[in-house]
């Protein structure tokens, strides 16, 4: 009986029942700013700077269409499960799943002033998880989840869309577009987490982050500054899972920054020679075979002065 569900301590409070399960649909932290007002649910919304996070696995369709239905669900469900715990317990906000992909907002609904630190930590968290966990994979016969990252912050529209009956709270805007759009460039470039000047910016200094590009993404009408973050170059306060980059590691980092200005820079002899340099450490490195390349062809045909690096794509 109810009573007897009671007494024994199984039952729930209805209230904290309803939270539980919304929250399996709806961002946890408005199901619970809802039931504490009792108000909400009227579309609409307000500008406000968020930090955007877009996350994809490589060659999904491939690997479904090879696996049987059960099993990729058994482990998309191990998956999400690690992905997702990393945005919310660093801030996060996961506004939806789309396919295989995952979008995740910070500084909504609730204001926090480290957005850019948080999601960095919850994207470098994730990576942890998908390495311990395609290990695993691995080691079981299973195909191993390769997934790309891309970030960004900026103003944006935050809130209810939809309709009366049925809406989401999200958010919206060009800069929602170009983090999407960020994920997608680690495909052009062989890297796993890109993000932007604003981010890198905003992170704090025990990022280390390199310089892959100046470009403009598909639908955007500036150039955009980007860089890939390779990981934790010091100790973050209260963050002891993460592991810091070794001294290598480090030095190889501030290498290619230093070739990257001075390609920029038009400085050609220079710039191959470091990047050569850099190629010696991680010979494997997409990004330095795609500026070499660059660089033997305006030593051919020198750009002209309106030149100023910025590679654009036409495609997602």
């Amino acid at each position: 009986s109810r009573v007897e569900n009671v007494q024994s301590g199984s039952a729930k409070p209805p209230a904290q029942s309803a939270v539980r399960t919304c929250g399996k649909y709806l961002p946890c932290l408005v199901v619970g700013r809802l039931m504490q007002s009792g108000e909400g649910g009227e579309l609409g919304g307000e500008r406000r700077e968020v930090a955007i996070m877009f996350s994809d696995i490589a060659d999904f369709t491939t690997i479904s269409e090879s696996t049987e239905a059960d099993a990729m669900m058994d482990q998309l469900s191990v998956y999400f499960a690690s992905q997702s715990a990393a945005i919310l317990e660093n801030r996060g906000t996961i506004d939806k799943f789309i396919g295989d992909a995952v979008m995740a907002f910070w500084n909504a609904p609730d204001f926090d002033d480290m957005m850019s630190r948080n999601a960095c930590i919850a994207v470098l968290a994730a990576r942890e998880s998908l390495i311990a966990n395609n290990a695993k994979w691995i080691s079981e016969g299973k195909t191993p989840l390769w997934t790309r990252y891309g970030m960004h912050c900026g103003d944006v529209l935050v809130g209810n869309v939809g309709s009366d009956d049925r809406m989401d709270y999200t958010v919206m805007g060009a800069d929602v577009n170009l983090a999407s759009r960020l994920e997608g460039l680690n495909k052009f470039f062989g890297t796993q987490i890109i993000g932007s000047q604003p981010i890198m910016e905003n992170s704090g200094k025990e990022f280390l982050w390199r310089k892959i590009g100046k470009v403009m993404p598909k639908g955007t009408l500036h150039a955009v500054n980007i860089y890939e973050l390779i990981g934790l170059k010091q100790p973050l306060a209260g963050v002891a899972e993460l592991p810091i980059a070794d001294e290598m590691t480090v030095e190889n980092t501030q290498l290619w920054n230093e070739a990257f200005e001075l390609y920029l820079a038009r400085e050609w002899k220079k710039a191959k020679s470091l990047m050569e340099q850099f190629l010696k450490q991680q010979p494997d490195d997409s990004v330095a075979g795609f500026y070499l390349d660059r660089i033997r062809a305006h030593k051919k045909s020198e750009p002209d002065q309106s030149w100023q690096g910025i590679e654009t794509f036409d495609r997602k």
